[in-house]
């Protein structure tokens, strides 16, 4: 187990150091992303700022609140850029740091630009705003004076220049101004009103210096070299990342090879694991032995023993320790270890156990400590503490207090403190052990499951050839050893077919995979279709095989159709294979709550008391030797219970030992007990479909008789039976409505009866065959086994004209059940006579795409056996081409394939397929599980059919989309 734990351990570091080395060698390519965004941000605002710049310069704009709240967003993402950068790696820092630092540099200056540009700015502001007041004011007070036209002239010429310099900037504008300016100052000193021009000048000059100014600030923001800084920047960082990306690629490669290597070691570890899948039968046997050998020893111990949880109170006692202090286990549980136990050399008052306990709980065990139980109203016991921690989370105790009255001598107490601390090693040992071997069988059996599903879907593609060879090979075979041969090799494959299918929904089962349909099901159909698939078998063995219908019993459910049908067959299946003489029938009835209860009642062997419980478990029979004569896995009953259950309802068994066995199972009608579909159920008329019908029953086989008169009773029917020699007395020929003979050598016998009797004769055929009779009510009418009472009691309805509505409330079969009852012809080899007229001219044109050779040329007989042409491609790109020249009825295509598989074909074709076009496409593939069928229509595909293909479901796929094509 160490070295298995040191393979375990050098794995995981494997997977570290990886880990690690991808850490290291990558590229931190988010910290470059956070940088390249940052840069982005500064350059975008920057565009910002130089656009307010030259809204100011241009005299657009006077607000510089703009430009300020601009320049403290530079400065904030300037400091987040210089976070970032002393977050990154020690190579990217150091190339950044210098960019960084000047940049900041110009950022600081363009603040301080910033801070001085609006005070001149205000400056400016005002002065423009007070020049006309001072001007009005100057030509009121000059108005009268010597001179006053000239000064209000030049005034108002000073003003006009300012305000042209103002808005252009130019230089000339400026010598305008300063020129204004001084002949106006002249012209008022020798005017004498000096004092009153001095604040229309003073506005003037303020105007000037601060355009000058604020124009000189702005051309110095204009002027400050970010952008080249910032494309410097991201140009320093692009070639660092290319660097170390160059840098890490020998690291890269080193790294695959490590991961190829880990792969390997993976490898290997798994083939390890599945040796010890031979050991878990033994380990899983062994669990549940030592779980018990455990208790019993716990139980089985002479000594009191406690159990101490991590706050000293009692957890557990066993019996010798309550019968020692003299109370019930639930009394004890949950008192302080303390109040019934204490040391021998302490003072009583004072508590030394619960110091005790935690010492040994910190891993000192305790060995032979001196102490005294204290039992309820009785004298202390002297008893040996030995103390040991119990492995696990908990961190228990286990005390056991050896009883020191009988005053052992020497020997004896150390065998048995010997024998108990042997006791005491094993149990901890054994917990260890079991805990392991659970832990391992858990895994192993998940593994194995997996394992047993993946084998029976590869094994149904050899299996389909053959299973279909050797169909087709039937078809042209004489009779004599060698078409026995092909039976038998035919039956048995169609076994193993059984066996791999029971193998797989086992291993769905046990792993948890199982999924559901909620669907409504017809269960007299459902029924009708299982008695006929087993029709042969039961009539080699000369069994009477049927299906009745209790009055009440309901006619639909809503559950899965594919599983409830698996469980009826295989229940019929196994009543058929251990039954030698009488009946098996298939009984519908209504069951407690509003269920549908389901019997499959046998006249076999029975199934002996002691076997009945073990009977529904995985790979078991009744016992070794019915296993051996008459074959099976065992999975069968395991399945249908499961099955079962899994459908809300339950599947249980009543056998009498030579007498037979009813195997009998119930199913909500409303589906499962999560099944979010609802929807009506019908259930069986009140009115019986044949009643006050009298029917003369002339039957040989006693077992085949009672199955029809239970039938015919049941809708109400008064059944006579005769044999097939005898008198037809008074009151059978008062009271007979019909008679009914059991068998074609009994026909003539039925026909005298009814000739004499003068009313019409139904006949009872192995075979499913319908007369060549198309009318009249006395005319002879046919019905097969096995028997299906609703199609039985449709063919009597019809034979006595009850069909027209005289019997009120009287059952009535669907048109399907009618037509499967009685159909039009005189042979059941016959053609059927709705495709006469409808046949088409031509036979049809089907592509077989598929790669496995066998599977085609398979594929490709039992289609031409259908009686259509085949062209076989072997792959779907060839099966493409072979669409692209010519039309095809119908395309089976395989879905797994080399170089185009079937999806992708499937894909492409729907892709190039016009308006008014529509290639029928139907999936032919060995996938059986859960969602294959829907995967394959979201496809495009049409319809699915699985591997190992058969001539009945071939035959009516094409009959289903390509007509009914001419047979061969």
């Amino acid at each position: 187990m160490s070295s298995r734990r040191k393979r375990i351990g050098s794995g995981l570091a494997v997977v570290a150091f990886v880990c690690s080395l991808s850490v290291l060698v990558w590229p931190e390519r988010s910290r470059h992303e956070v940088l390249d965004e940052l840069v982005l941000e500064l350059r975008r605002r920057e565009v910002e700022l130089n656009e307010e710049l030259l809204l100011l310069q241009g005299g657009l704009a006077r607000s510089y609140d703009r430009m300020a709240h601009e320049v403290v967003a530079l400065r904030e993402l300037q400091r987040r850029l210089e976070d970032e950068v002393a977050l990154a790696e020690p190579g990217l820092r150091g190339v950044l740091e210098p960019q960084v630092k000047r940049y900041e540099l110009l950022v600081t200056k363009r603040e301080t630009l910033a801070e001085d540009f609006p005070p001149a700015d205000s400056l400016l502001h005002n002065s423009t705003a007070l020049l006309p007041r001072a001007l009005a004011d100057f030509r009121a007070h000059v108005e009268g004076t010597p001179r006053s036209r000239l000064l209000v002239r030049l005034a108002e010429e000073v003003e006009h220049v300012v305000l042209r310099y103002l808005v252009t900037g130019s230089a000339s504008s400026r010598a305008d101004a300063d020129r204004g300016i001084l002949a106006l100052e002249r012209v008022a000193e020798t005017a004498g009103v000096g004092r009153d021009a001095a604040v229309v000048l003073a506005h003037a000059r303020t105007i000037l210096d601060s355009k000058t100014e604020t124009d000189a600030l702005l051309r110095a923001l204009l002027d400050v070299p970010t952008p080249a800084v910032l494309q410097q920047m991201m140009e320093v960082a692009l070639a660092h990342r290319r660097q170390a990306l160059a840098d890490a690629s020998h690291l890269r490669r080193l790294l695959v090879l490590l991961a190829v290597a880990l792969g390997l070691y993976i490898a290997w570890a798994v083939q390890r694991l599945r040796r010890t899948a031979r050991r878990l039968d033994t380990s899983n046997a062994q669990l549940s032995v030592q779980r018990e050998y455990a208790e019993r020893l716990v139980r089985s111990m002479a000594d009191p023993l406690f159990v101490v949880g991590p706050d000293g109170r009692l957890v557990r006692a066993n019996d010798e320790a309550c019968h020692l202090l003299g109370e019930p286990v639930l009394a004890l549980r949950g008192r302080a270890f303390a109040a019934v136990a204490r040391l021998a050399s302490r003072d009583p008052d004072d508590d030394a156990v619960t110091p005790l306990l935690r010492g040994c709980r910190e891993g000192e065990d305790v060995r032979d400590v001196r102490a005294e139980l204290l039992p309820r109203g009785g004298a202390t016991v002297p008893v040996a503490l030995s103390c040991a921690r119990v492995s696990g989370e908990r961190g228990d105790v286990v005390v056991v207090a050896r009883d020191l009255r009988a005053q052992l001598d020497l020997h004896e107490r150390e065998k048995e403190l010997a024998v108990a601390e042997a006791a005491k090693r094993v149990l901890e040992r054994r917990q260890d052990e079991l805990r392991r071997a659970k832990e391992e069988a858990e895994s192993a059996n998940l593994a194995k499951s997996r394992f047993l599903a993946n084998m029976s879907h590869e094994l149904r593609t050899p299996m389909n050839g053959i299973i279909g060879m050797s169909e087709v090979m039937l078809l042209d075979a004489d009779a004599g050893e060698l078409r026995e041969g092909l039976e038998t090799i035919h039956g048995s494959a169609r076994s193993l077919l059984g066996i791999l299918n029971d193998i797989l929904d086992f291993s769905k089962i046990e792993a948890g995979s199982l999924e559901l349909e909620c669907a409504p099901v017809d269960v007299v159909s459902t029924a009708g279709q299982v008695v006929e698939l087993l029709a042969p078998q039961a009539r080699d063995k000369g069994l009477a095989l049927g299906v009745l219908v209790e009055p009440g019993a309901p006619r639909r459910l809503l559950g899965d159709p594919l599983r409830f049908r698996q469980i009826l067959m295989n229940l019929a299946g196994n009543a058929l294979k251990f039954t030698a003489r009488g009946s098996v029938v298939i009984r519908l009835r209504a069951g407690d709550e509003g269920r549908l209860r389901v019997e499959v009642q046998d006249t076999g062997i029975g199934v002996e008391p002691e076997v009945q419980a073990t009977i529904f478990s995985p790979f078991s029979q009744a016992d070794a030797s019915t296993t051996r004569r008459f074959g099976g896995t065992g999975l069968g009953l395991s399945i249908s219970q499961q099955l079962s259950e899994h459908m809300g309802g339950r599947l249980a068994l009543d056998s009498v030992p030579g007498e037979g066995s009813t195997f009998w199972f119930e199913l909500p009608v409303s589906g499962p007990p999560d099944a979010d579909v609802a929807e009506d159920v019908d259930a069986s008329p009140a009115v019986p479909g044949l009643a006050r019908l009298g029917v003369l029953l002339v039957e040989r086989e006693p077992a085949a008789g009672a199955v029809v008169v239970e039938a015919l009773e049941a809708e109400g029917a008064a059944v006579d039976v005769v044999g097939g020699a005898g008198e037809v007395h008074a009151s059978e020929r008062s009271r007979a409505d019909v008679v009914l003979v059991d068998g074609e050598d009994l026909v003539p016998r039925g026909e005298e009866l009814a000739s004499t009797l003068g009313v019409p004769l139904v006949v009872l055929e192995p075979v499913r065959r319908a007369t060549s009779d198309a009318g009249g009510a006395r005319g002879v009418r046919h019905v097969g086994w096995p028997l299906v009472q609703p199609a039985l009691v449709e063919v009597l309805r019809r034979a006595t004209g009850r069909d027209e509505g005289d019997v009120a409330g009287a059952t009535r079969c669907d048109d399907a059940q009618a037509q499967g009852a009685e159909r039009a012809g005189s042979s059941s080899a016959a053609e059927p006579a709705a495709h006469d007229d409808d046949a088409p001219s031509r036979a049809l044109e089907v592509l077989v795409v598929e790669d496995n050779p066998t599977n085609r040329r398979v594929a490709r007989l039992l289609l031409e056996r259908c009686g259509v042409r085949v062209v076989t491609a072997d792959d779907g790109s060839g099966a493409l081409d072979l669409l692209e020249q010519r039309r095809f009825d119908l395309v089976f295509m395989d879905c797994q394939m080399p170089v185009l598989d079937g999806y992708e074909a499937t894909r492409r074709l729907r892709a190039r397929e016009g308006e008014g076009v529509h290639t029928t496409v139907v999936a032919m593939t060995a996938n059986a599980m859960k969602g294959d069928r829907e995967r394959c229509l979201a496809e495009g595909m049409d319809d699915y059919v699985t591997k190992p293909l058969g001539l009945a479901e071939l035959r009516s796929v094409v009959e289903r989309w390509g007509g009914a094509p001419q047979r061969s």
